[in-house]
């Protein structure tokens, strides 16, 4: 029984903080999980030419540092080299390469925490049938947040075209009830026993 829940949101909107809380549920709950971040072999590949701290980025501040040897931050080479870059050639790419880590690591939950664009979407939800559950949670946050012009890339203004079956305003400090809710859920499609 394998169950598939895709988060999307732009940045900064919750996105990281709903994954800690289905993990922290599941592991408490033993169902067995993994979270996979499609952005994550950008980062690894940006950090290789980078040469630098992998945790860097991951990090927010990390990700607005100019990198001389990238010739610009973290964050823009994220946009640059995983979207207009290699969509050229193959726009499912780095969702290709986080089926092959589902596949090759089998787990009752699979969670992909960064669906940012609706062909992403697509090419999960066209796997359906392979999956017990799909589950599609949107974070909203405070745009407010956003501090240059990152918010007209097309990795951050294709989210309200991704289809959601839950949606949580992350801007609240009470994260319980969200917690309280997907627990719920969880239980009612028999994820968590």
């Amino acid at each position: 029984m394998k169950n598939l829940i895709m988060i999307s949101g732009q940045r900064h909107s919750g996105k990281t903080t709903v994954t800690n809380i289905i993990k922290r549920i599941l592991n408490e709950h033993k169902v067995s999980n993994i979270n996979i971040a499609l952005a994550e072999p950008i980062k690894q590949i940006g950090n290789m030419i980078a040469n630098d701290n992998i945790n860097l980025w991951s990090d927010d501040n990390g990700k607005k540092e100019y990198v001389e040897r990238l010739g610009m931050t973290r964050r823009d080479f994220m946009m640059k080299f995983g979207t207009d870059f290699m969509h050229k050639f193959n726009e499912n790419v780095w969702c290709e390469i986080a089926y092959e880590r589902m596949v090759n690591r089998p787990r009752k939950v699979y969670i992909i925490e960064d669906v940012r664009m609706k062909h992403e979407y697509d090419y999960f939800a066209s796997r359906a049938n392979e999956f017990n559950n799909v589950i599609s949670i949107k974070t909203i946050g405070n745009p407010a947040n956003f501090d240059d012009i990152a918010i007209d890339h097309k990795s951050e203004n294709q989210i309200d075209l991704i289809h959601s079956t839950i949606e949580f305003n992350t801007e609240d400090y009470d994260k319980q009830p969200i917690a309280d809710y997907l627990l719920l859920t969880f239980k009612d499609l028999e994820i968590i026993t």
